[in-house]
């Protein structure tokens, strides 16, 4: 296994290098004039340019995707043990603060040693007891499979995992890893761009594509009924569900979108301009007409 990794290592950074490259070389700085993007409600003016920045995707310099970082892989080689500050009279609260070279709670260590040492089934089953043992627990129990809960002498009670992934202990991702992830997303948000396809990104995190035709049929009844005067809150809600943009469920999305929305002329002209190529590539009767 060890010669394995001393002869994968440099093929795979050799191939990582290879693929930054050809991202690279798929990526230029021109400017895309299709689609549309929404941040928080607010329309953003065409042309847009997709870039990587700070480990990030920023297009017109507005951050979309949160910046991906490295995180180091956590070895705990030695039993943590238990705490000599843990008390009878500790809650489960105050057992959470004790922390295991500053890193994470001491119980998490002791579930990434004994998932380091042991199989699945031993693991969890030493993890359990473990629980047990602690003097500030007075009840330990599985549920839900890979779940424990424990209870306190005060009647307290803490869901805590008994699961570690297999990604967790293995090696991170190397910054041409990273990037080259980054790259592909770049990419991807591209090309959806020059198919026409357009974008909601919003702070929280969340994202909605439309595909052309939908895009416009769409953005048309959105305008419509965001810059009515005569609709009322509930009113422009439910036609916003309707029209299948945002769904049913996730009120406070929709509710943002009606409170932030802003758009300009060049909006105005370029959603006209684009329900003319959809006329002139599917016929008129691609143009929905919702019947309020």
């Amino acid at each position: 296994m060890t010669c394995k990794k001393k002869v994968l290592f440099p093929v795979i950074i050799i191939s990582c290098a290879i693929s930054l490259q050809s991202f690279a070389q798929e990526i230029n700085n021109d400017y895309i004039d299709s689609g549309f993007i929404f941040y928080d409600g607010k329309y953003i003016e065409a042309p847009y340019k997709v870039e990587m920045r700070d480990l990030a995707v920023f297009i017109n310099g507005i951050q979309i995707t949160s910046a991906l970082k490295i995180k180091p892989k956590i070895d705990v080689l030695e039993d943590p043990g238990v705490p000599l500050d843990l008390t009878t009279d500790m809650t489960l609260g105050e057992m959470a603060d004790i922390k295991w070279q500053d890193l994470m709670p001491f119980y998490f260590a002791k579930l990434y040693y004994l998932w380091a040492t042991y199989n699945k089934k031993e693991a969890q089953d030493r993890m359990i007891e473990y629980y047990r043992n602690l003097p500030n627990v007075a009840k330990a129990e599985r549920v839900r499979g890979e779940y424990v809960k424990l209870w306190d002498h005060s009647g307290n009670s803490l869901l805590v995992d008994n699961y570690v992934s297999d990604l967790t202990l293995q090696e991170p991702p190397t910054m041409e890893e990273i990037q080259s992830n980054i790259y592909k997303l770049v990419v991807m948000y591209r090309k959806q761009l020059l198919k026409g396809n357009s974008y909601f990104f919003f702070a929280n995190g969340t994202i909605i594509i439309l595909t052309d035709r939908k895009a416009v049929n769409v953005l048309r009844e959105m305008d419509a009924t965001l810059t009515d005067p005569s609709l009322n809150l509930d009113e422009k809600k439910t036609r916003l569900h309707k029209i299948e943009l945002i769904p049913e469920e996730n009120d406070q999305l929709t509710s943002s979108l009606i409170e932030n929305y802003l758009r300009n002329p060049q909006f105005e002209k370029r959603l006209a301009e684009a329900t003319q190529s959809i006329i002139n590539k599917y016929g008129v009767s691609s143009i929905r007409s919702y019947d309020w």
